[in-house]
């Protein structure tokens, strides 16, 4: 990669050659274009590390997402095409993350059946565990001359509410409108890069926040802190309109996208 004559210089691995104008990165949390063009993130451990698998369920899963919050982290299961498995996440401290990893396939099965309250019945290994370290990290800015970053190459925060995928998706879509409106108003895209990173680096500073609070608030087996934290959720589960808004601050229905955004008065590009 190279960038000269205002514009963005890539050769492939099959040795042939891209330019544009733009470049994003969407490339994950180890962006390859983040580093390229010098752009610093802050990185801060949860000292958890999520296992990863896919598995085989005695009962069907109704095409229902299932999460159990324990003392050592959460436990997402997560409906796959097939009626009878699922994905998993599970979030658990460090030590305990190791212990579950090294743990043969019958005895990890058994935990794993164990942690989920057996909602699913008898759960089974149907692929190999992997585990990688969870930490929050935020690129210190999203822009950088004409380029972008978004989704977990710009925020990555917490699994345990699922909001790195509709964060990433919102990026994008920001992102889309911005460069697209520039594009109908013959404008800078420069300006449309900083319009974009001015509407999703707050919101996504705050939902890295609220994770590692709710991380915080559900591996807390303070017993006064637990019985609030069960009130709270039995409230919450008994009201159908407070799930409903709930449910549509997850999906970002709440936040819709203006068919047009304006561009002016918005500053010089950072360097």
């Amino acid at each position: 990669w190279c960038y000269k004559n205002n514009k963005h210089h890539i050769t492939l691995e099959d040795g042939s050659n891209i330019s544009s104008t733009l470049l994003f990165g969407a490339d994950g949390k180890k962006s390859w274009v983040r580093d390229a063009v010098g752009i610093d993130v802050t990185t801060s451990s949860y000292n958890q590390a999520a296992i990863v698998a896919t598995i085989a369920t005695e009962k069907p899963h109704q095409h229902t997402a299932w999460q159990k919050f324990l003392a050592t982290g959460p436990l997402a299961l997560l409906p796959l095409a097939d009626p009878n498995k699922v994905s998993i996440v599970w979030s658990a401290t460090t030590e305990y993350a190791e212990y579950l990893t090294r743990a043969s396939d019958e005895e990890f099965a058994k935990l794993l059946s164990k942690a989920a309250d057996f909602c699913l019945g008898e759960l089974k290994l149907d692929s190999k565990r992997f585990s990688f370290p969870l930490v929050s990290q935020h690129a210190k800015k999203y822009v950088k001359r004409s380029v972008a970053l978004l989704g977990d190459a710009a925020h990555v925060a917490h699994p345990l509410a699922g909001q790195g995928i509709n964060a990433g998706l919102f990026d994008a879509a920001v992102l889309a409108e911005t460069i697209a409106a520039a594009a109908n108003q013959d404008s800078d895209f420069q300006r449309a890069l900083i319009s974009y990173q001015k509407q999703r680096r707050g919101l996504n500073t705050g939902l890295i926040f609220a994770m590692s609070q709710l991380k915080n608030i559900f591996s807390n087996s303070n017993c006064l802190l637990s019985n609030s934290r069960g009130f709270g959720m039995n409230l919450i589960n008994k009201s159908s309109f407070a799930k409903k808004v709930l449910a549509k601050h997850a999906l970002g229905i709440t936040n819709n996208l203006p068919k047009e955004i304006e561009l002016h008065n918005l500053g010089t590009m950072p360097d």
